[in-house]
């Protein structure tokens, strides 16, 4: 375990196999071509303040958490998201990360290294958007 990720570098293919198919089962909606790239324990954090323990996944153009409790789960295209911030849980403790979207704001909390998470979260976020920009400017360029 590196800096809180938990990276998918296995050596066996029936693994990573068996990890994407374990990915595609619990986020239906997200392309069968995308492969989850890394994923974070933490706590989803609810408006009326419940958290709910699970795992945070990312994938090339997905933020998606799933908790087991309830069989819950929240997905984030990344394309909508328009801020990742430093976030504190009970207003002291810096552990968490919020996501904001033009629709909700989705805030995950106890993160071991949460500042190496959100530097992660954000490269990650960065590099799926310049991609989605420079097909957008492509696109419209052929048309």
């Amino acid at each position: 375990m590196t800096n809180n990720f938990i990276l998918f570098q296995e050596t066996s293919p029936n693994r990573k196999k068996s990890r994407n198919e374990k990915f595609h089962k619990l986020f239906k909606i997200v392309p069968e071509h995308e492969f989850p790239i890394d994923y974070f324990s933490c706590a989803f954090i609810s408006d009326n303040f419940m958290l709910l323990q699970g795992n945070l996944y990312t994938s090339q153009n997905w933020f998606c958490f799933y908790s087991r409790i309830r069989g819950r789960g929240r997905l984030i295209p990344m394309e909508k998201v328009i801020s990742i911030t430093r976030e504190k849980t009970a207003l002291v403790f810096p552990n968490a990360i919020g996501f904001q979207t033009a629709a909700e704001k989705y805030v995950f909390g106890s993160f071991l290294t949460r500042d190496s998470t959100y530097k992660f979260l954000v490269k990650l976020w960065k590099q799926s958007t310049e991609k989605h920009q420079r097909i957008s400017a492509h696109n419209v360029s052929t048309n």
